[in-house]
């Protein structure tokens, strides 16, 4: 028992040691924390062509796309949150029911034009909602592979107070 136990306590140093070398050596991030998604900023003239990761656009670059009808806006929020207020001219494309494999709202998804420009928003980053990166991510790979996915933060809270103090 000793031997075992003695053998245990060698494992176990031998491994923190390693680990504390490989955390003092390597520069990359290795968080066992859920880091809050950030998406990069662009200028609404600056959009590349095709898109690899969700590009953040503001609130004006959003008005401008949809005055100019460059883009389709998709609320990420579930339907009944939709239905209480949303983006004029949105479409709703939930991304909890495409996360359960809903049938129909997955074949909403695949039917969309892979080369129509997307803007894909939820409830907003005040509200820690990352609905609309979670969907944006879905789009951009996992075999749908959209070529123009944009992202806006600010989402409907942000939308919803801007259109109220006008």
């Amino acid at each position: 028992m000793k031997k075992f136990i003695k053998e245990s306590l060698y494992i176990v140093v031998i491994s923190v040691f390693f680990g504390i070398i490989r955390f003092g050596l390597l520069e990359d991030d290795f968080d066992l924390l859920k880091k809050d998604k950030v998406a990069k900023e662009v200028a609404c003239n600056n959009i590349p062509d095709q898109t690899f990761e969700p590009i953040q656009v503001s609130i004006e670059c959003v008005k401008q796309m949809i005055k100019d009808n460059l883009a389709t806006i998709i609320d990420s929020r579930d339907r009944e949150d939709f239905v209480n207020g949303n983006i004029p001219g949105s479409i709703n494309i939930p991304f909890n029911e495409i996360d359960e494999g809903v049938d129909d709202t997955i074949f909403e998804l695949e039917d969309l034009d892979r080369e129509t420009t997307y803007i894909v928003y939820c409830g907003g980053a005040e509200l820690k909602c990352d609905l609309s990166h979670y969907l944006s991510e879905e789009m951009i790979g996992s075999g749908f592979e959209f070529k123009r996915v944009l992202l806006y933060e600010g989402g409907w809270a942000e939308w919803s107070r801007i259109s109220e103090q006008k």
